[in-house]
């Protein structure tokens, strides 16, 4: 009986340390939505949506930059220049795909969005690209 006891806790041992592993490495697996092996430039705020989220297929796309900077997008090789909506005072630059616009709906899998960012006292010459890509379902 004593015998029992003693190998019943012992298999209750290894499957809540089983559980415990398996939860750590669960956890170190996840993949988030900014890629922190490429760091963005400090005028950059937040990519709309972020790299490698998931989103609708009428979502916003955009950069929000630091007050002093504007831009303009290109979503999957598509320049949306003349489309997109821009809020200086916020640093926003976004585009809403939809009917009759450029670009009516995101891709159904992976889009790519690519922001030319310059400095308001420079020129576009001096612009900075930032990358990213994510889904749409």
């Amino acid at each position: 009986m004593i015998r029992t006891r003693a190998v019943r806790g012992a298999i209750i041992a290894v499957i809540l340390l089983g559980a415990v592993v398996g939860l750590v490495l669960v956890v170190m697996a996840a993949q988030t939505g900014v890629d922190s092996s490429t760091p963005l430039p400090d005028y950059v705020e937040a990519l709309i949506p972020g790299e490698g989220d998931e989103v609708l297929r009428q979502e916003t796309v955009g950069i929000d930059l630091a007050t002093g900077y504007e831009g303009y997008l290109e979503i999957n090789g598509v320049n949306v220049r003349d489309a997109q909506i821009e809020t200086p005072e916020l640093g926003l630059i976004e585009y809403q795909p939809g009917p009759g616009q450029e670009i009516e709906s995101l891709n159904a899998d992976s889009n790519c969005v690519v922001a030319r960012v310059w400095p308001l006292e420079s020129s576009e010459d001096d612009a900075d690209t930032i990358s990213w890509c994510f889904t749409a379902a």
